[in-house]
Protein backbone atom coordinates (compact mmCIF):
# COMPACT_ATOMS: atom_id res chain seq x y z
CA UNK A 1 0.00 0.00 0.00
CA UNK A 2 1.27 3.37 -0.90
CA UNK A 3 1.72 5.93 1.57
CA UNK A 4 0.33 9.20 0.56
CA UNK A 5 2.46 12.60 2.27
CA UNK A 6 2.31 16.22 1.03
CA UNK A 7 5.33 17.04 -0.44
CA UNK A 8 7.32 20.47 0.98
CA UNK A 9 5.85 22.70 -2.20
CA UNK A 10 2.24 21.85 -1.97
CA UNK A 11 2.52 22.64 1.51
CA UNK A 12 3.98 25.82 0.54
CA UNK A 13 1.27 26.74 -1.79
CA UNK A 14 -1.47 25.77 0.53
CA UNK A 15 0.42 28.28 2.55
CA UNK A 16 0.20 30.78 0.23
CA UNK A 17 -3.01 30.74 -0.80
CA UNK A 18 -4.12 30.99 3.33
CA UNK A 19 -1.95 34.10 3.22
CA UNK A 20 -3.64 35.70 0.32
CA UNK A 21 -7.50 34.75 1.80
CA UNK A 22 -6.38 36.59 4.94
CA UNK A 23 -4.76 39.59 3.04
CA UNK A 24 -8.31 40.12 1.49
CA UNK A 25 -10.31 39.16 4.09
CA UNK A 26 -8.83 41.15 7.28
CA UNK A 27 -9.20 44.82 5.34
CA UNK A 28 -12.87 43.90 4.36
CA UNK A 29 -13.53 43.15 7.88
CA UNK A 30 -12.25 45.84 9.30
CA UNK A 31 -13.99 48.24 6.76
CA UNK A 32 -17.17 46.38 8.13
CA UNK A 33 -16.35 46.96 11.67
CA UNK A 34 -15.64 50.84 11.02
CA UNK A 35 -18.85 51.47 9.16
CA UNK A 36 -20.84 49.35 12.07
CA UNK A 37 -19.43 51.55 14.32
CA UNK A 38 -20.67 54.65 12.53
CA UNK A 39 -23.72 53.15 12.45
CA UNK A 40 -23.87 52.57 15.80
CA UNK A 41 -23.31 56.30 16.28
CA UNK A 42 -26.05 57.51 13.87
CA UNK A 43 -28.46 55.12 15.99
CA UNK A 44 -26.98 56.63 19.41
CA UNK A 45 -27.81 59.95 18.30
CA UNK A 46 -30.79 59.74 17.09
CA UNK A 47 -31.93 58.45 20.40
CA UNK A 48 -30.25 61.09 22.14
CA UNK A 49 -32.26 63.32 19.23
CA UNK A 50 -35.85 61.46 20.26
CA UNK A 51 -35.41 61.66 24.01
CA UNK A 52 -34.80 65.43 23.59
CA UNK A 53 -37.99 66.23 21.76
CA UNK A 54 -39.87 63.73 23.94
CA UNK A 55 -39.44 66.10 26.69
CA UNK A 56 -39.78 69.04 25.03
CA UNK A 57 -43.08 67.48 23.94
CA UNK A 58 -44.03 66.63 27.59
CA UNK A 59 -43.04 69.28 29.43
CA UNK A 60 -43.01 72.50 26.62
CA UNK A 61 -39.56 73.67 26.70
CA UNK A 62 -36.03 71.92 25.86
CA UNK A 63 -34.57 69.93 28.75
CA UNK A 64 -33.09 71.88 32.06
CA UNK A 65 -33.48 75.74 30.27
CA UNK A 66 -36.18 76.09 32.03
CA UNK A 67 -37.46 78.47 29.37
CA UNK A 68 -39.90 78.87 26.48
CA UNK A 69 -38.28 81.54 25.01
CA UNK A 70 -34.34 82.12 25.28
CA UNK A 71 -32.35 84.51 23.91
CA UNK A 72 -29.93 82.40 21.60
CA UNK A 73 -28.71 79.43 20.39
CA UNK A 74 -26.70 77.71 23.26
CA UNK A 75 -23.88 74.28 22.42
CA UNK A 76 -24.10 72.18 25.57
CA UNK A 77 -20.43 71.81 27.78
CA UNK A 78 -19.40 68.99 29.39
CA UNK A 79 -21.02 70.15 32.35
CA UNK A 80 -24.22 70.84 31.07
CA UNK A 81 -23.88 67.54 29.01
CA UNK A 82 -23.99 65.99 32.45
CA UNK A 83 -27.14 67.60 33.52
CA UNK A 84 -28.87 66.91 29.97
CA UNK A 85 -28.11 63.24 30.59
CA UNK A 86 -29.47 62.92 34.02
CA UNK A 87 -32.52 65.19 33.10
CA UNK A 88 -33.58 63.02 30.61
CA UNK A 89 -32.60 59.70 32.22
CA UNK A 90 -35.16 60.72 35.30
CA UNK A 91 -32.12 61.43 37.27
CA UNK A 92 -32.53 64.72 39.28
CA UNK A 93 -29.52 65.89 42.04
CA UNK A 94 -32.54 68.29 43.72
CA UNK A 95 -29.70 68.93 46.50
CA UNK A 96 -27.36 70.82 44.03
CA UNK A 97 -29.65 71.68 41.59
CA UNK A 98 -32.26 74.76 42.30
CA UNK A 99 -34.69 73.23 40.05
CA UNK A 100 -36.29 69.85 39.68
CA UNK A 101 -35.71 69.40 35.88
CA UNK A 102 -37.43 66.24 35.59
CA UNK A 103 -40.16 66.81 38.25
CA UNK A 104 -42.07 63.61 37.04
CA UNK A 105 -39.02 61.46 36.92
CA UNK A 106 -39.88 60.12 33.26
CA UNK A 107 -37.00 58.20 31.86
CA UNK A 108 -36.74 59.63 28.10
CA UNK A 109 -32.89 58.06 27.93
CA UNK A 110 -31.36 54.67 29.01
CA UNK A 111 -27.82 55.66 29.88
CA UNK A 112 -25.05 53.26 29.74
CA UNK A 113 -23.89 51.12 33.06
CA UNK A 114 -21.79 54.02 33.88
CA UNK A 115 -24.08 56.25 33.63
CA UNK A 116 -23.04 57.93 30.60
CA UNK A 117 -23.91 58.41 27.24
CA UNK A 118 -21.42 58.44 24.10
CA UNK A 119 -20.72 57.51 20.77
CA UNK A 120 -19.05 54.63 19.99
CA UNK A 121 -15.52 55.89 20.26
CA UNK A 122 -16.47 56.53 23.82
CA UNK A 123 -16.52 60.25 23.11
CA UNK A 124 -19.52 62.58 24.31
CA UNK A 125 -21.92 64.41 21.81
CA UNK A 126 -22.46 67.51 21.38
CA UNK A 127 -25.00 69.15 21.60
CA UNK A 128 -26.58 72.64 20.93
CA UNK A 129 -30.18 73.61 21.58
CA UNK A 130 -32.27 76.55 19.67
CA UNK A 131 -33.26 78.14 22.94
CA UNK A 132 -34.96 81.16 20.82
CA UNK A 133 -37.06 78.50 19.32
CA UNK A 134 -37.31 79.97 15.53
CA UNK A 135 -35.93 76.49 14.31
CA UNK A 136 -32.07 77.62 13.57
CA UNK A 137 -29.39 76.85 15.01
CA UNK A 138 -26.20 79.21 14.04
CA UNK A 139 -23.70 77.64 11.99
CA UNK A 140 -20.76 79.42 14.56
CA UNK A 141 -21.60 77.35 17.54
CA UNK A 142 -21.31 73.72 15.76
CA UNK A 143 -18.32 72.53 14.89
CA UNK A 144 -17.51 71.74 11.66
CA UNK A 145 -20.07 73.93 10.24
CA UNK A 146 -19.42 77.00 7.89
CA UNK A 147 -19.95 79.83 10.29
CA UNK A 148 -22.29 81.60 7.57
CA UNK A 149 -24.42 78.58 7.40
CA UNK A 150 -26.76 77.66 9.68
CA UNK A 151 -28.81 74.35 10.82
CA UNK A 152 -33.19 74.41 10.38
CA UNK A 153 -33.66 72.49 13.65
CA UNK A 154 -34.17 73.01 17.60
CA UNK A 155 -32.21 70.29 18.68
CA UNK A 156 -28.14 69.43 16.74
CA UNK A 157 -26.50 66.59 18.01
CA UNK A 158 -22.78 65.49 16.38
CA UNK A 159 -19.95 63.35 17.17
CA UNK A 160 -16.36 63.62 15.52
CA UNK A 161 -15.78 59.74 14.61
CA UNK A 162 -13.03 57.84 14.79
CA UNK A 163 -10.72 60.90 14.57
CA UNK A 164 -12.32 62.76 17.15
CA UNK A 165 -12.18 65.76 15.23
CA UNK A 166 -15.09 67.56 15.35
CA UNK A 167 -13.82 70.13 12.40
CA UNK A 168 -14.50 69.25 9.16
CA UNK A 169 -12.80 66.05 8.44
CA UNK A 170 -15.60 63.68 6.65
CA UNK A 171 -15.80 61.19 9.33
CA UNK A 172 -17.91 63.34 11.61
CA UNK A 173 -21.30 62.20 12.14
CA UNK A 174 -24.35 64.54 12.78
CA UNK A 175 -28.02 64.40 13.06
CA UNK A 176 -29.07 67.23 10.64
CA UNK A 177 -27.85 65.17 7.73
Amino acid sequence: MKKSNFTMIEVLVVMAIITVLMGILIPAVSKGMKKARKQESKTAIKTLYMAVKQYESTYGFLPFTGETGGTSDLKISDNQYDKLLDTLAGINDTANDTVDTNPRKIKFLQLDNDNTYNDSWSKRFKVALDLDYDEDIEGSIIDGVDNASSVNTKIVIWSGGPDENTAATGDNINSWD
